[in-house]
């Protein structure tokens, strides 16, 4: 037997539960929620030094070797007390770290060598993972980048994180 179809209120009435939902989860909680407003309502600046952080991930490109810049990804998540489940070295110019968290929340670094002195690296914590710790291991990264000598003088180190 048809429906009859819904009035206009109670559409909106329907649509309620679906609209709390979407704001639980993207709001989280009073900080974090927010931190996602700001990150949606900044994704285009980027260079103003906003932090954006797109599908859980931060892109970067360095002017390093990407040997340090593997170092340097070492360091970062040794800084964290991260665990370093695995690396994954079998692609030829490409590296691939898993860390996780006391919590069992897994946190993927990407690294691709693109020339001698070029190298790309991505910060990955998932779609519903926690973009302050991609931003803070991003950070660790540049940090360990710089006191290993390659500063931020001529733009060696540049990320959707800054």
């Amino acid at each position: 037997m048809p429906h009859a179809p819904l009035s206009r209120t109670h559409r909106t009435t329907a649509a309620l539960p679906l609209v709390w939902l979407a704001s639980v989860l993207t709001l989280g909680g009073c900080a974090g929620g927010l931190e996602f407003a700001a990150i949606g309502a900044a994704a285009n600046a980027t260079q103003a030094g906003a932090a954006v952080v797109k599908g859980g991930k931060i892109n970067g490109a360095v002017l390093v070797p990407a040997d340090e810049v593997n170092r340097a990804v070492r360091q970062g998540i040794e800084d964290m007390g991260l665990d370093l489940r695995s690396v994954d070295e079998r692609r030829t110019y490409r590296t691939a770290f898993v860390a996780k968290d006391d919590r069992g929340a897994k946190i993927k670094v990407r690294i691709r060598e693109r020339s001698e002195t070029l190298t790309r690296l991505q910060v990955d914590v998932g779609w519903f993972g926690d973009a302050a710790t991609a931003r803070l291991l991003a950070g660790r990264i540049e940090y360990h980048l710089r006191r290993n000598g390659y500063s931020d003088d001529n733009n060696a180190v540049v990320t959707d994180a800054r």
